[in-house]
């Protein structure tokens, strides 16, 4: 089964411990990004690797799609790997790097089978837009949605 790759990298003025304060933490995720409606730790395990969420999504306005994801890798400050069983081989790796300039470079690796891809109506360029879309949403704008 062949998958659907979107590479995005991106430069921000922030340093990697404001920036993993966001994203390693998925409950977040609905009150700054918009196609995130819903998202809750499930169990009660260790927050890290290993740890579940249910989630709720939706893209370009279709109807929400419940999906369950797993963090599984988890460095603080530098990486996280979140996949889901409904992403078969897929799955969503973010770097962090910092810059010489106390910035951080955020790299960003979505990997989509190509059969979920067409059932939940997402492209390549759909997801690029969207990848680069979380990632500003995310990471410059958190103050609003």
């Amino acid at each position: 089964m062949s998958t659907e790759m979107v590479e995005v990298a991106k430069v921000l003025a922030h340093r990697p411990e404001q920036v993993w304060l966001v994203l390693s933490d998925p409950e977040l995720y609905p009150r700054f990004i918009r196609e995130v409606a819903w998202s809750e730790r499930i169990g009660h395990g260790a927050i890290g690797s290993g740890a579940r969420y249910g989630v709720r999504f939706a893209l370009d306005g279709r109807t929400a799609v419940h999906d369950e994801i797993e963090i599984l890798v988890y460095r603080p400050r530098e990486h996280l790997v979140l996949i889901s069983p409904l992403w078969q081989n897929g799955h969503l790796s973010i770097r962090l790097e910092l810059t010489p300039r106390g910035r951080t470079e955020v790299q960003v690796m979505l990997s989509i089978p190509e059969g979920l891809a067409s059932s939940i109506g997402i492209s390549a360029s759909c997801a690029s837009g969207f990848v680069r879309c979380w990632t500003w949403w995310t990471i410059i704008s958190p103050a609003g949605r």
